[in-house]
């Protein structure tokens, strides 16, 4: 998946998602919309997604960003990553 510029932001999130949640279909379960507490994520699970992306985007969450209840969807992950992918 790395390099691959077909997928885009929400798409490569799902997929990281899909890899740290190992249980749940999530690629035919989640819309970007969705609220991620219905998958069960837990702090641990956040933590373990929050670095994938970070290593998948180059990128480095702010601490104050790492809050488990900030980003409860998606949507939300992609507009904060495509937010710091400008600066």
């Amino acid at each position: 998946m790395k390099g691959d510029k077909k997928m885009n932001t929400s798409e490569k999130i799902i997929e990281i998602i899909d890899r740290v949640i190992e249980d749940v279909d999530v690629k035919k379960l989640l819309e970007i919309t969705d609220d991620l507490h219905t998958l069960n994520m837990n702090s641990i699970i956040f933590i373990k997604m929050i670095i994938e992306i970070e290593e998948e985007f180059g990128i480095e969450f702010e601490d104050e960003a790492l809050n488990y209840n900030r980003f409860n969807s998606v949507a939300m992950l992609t507009e904060y990553v495509d937010g710091l992918m400008m600066k």
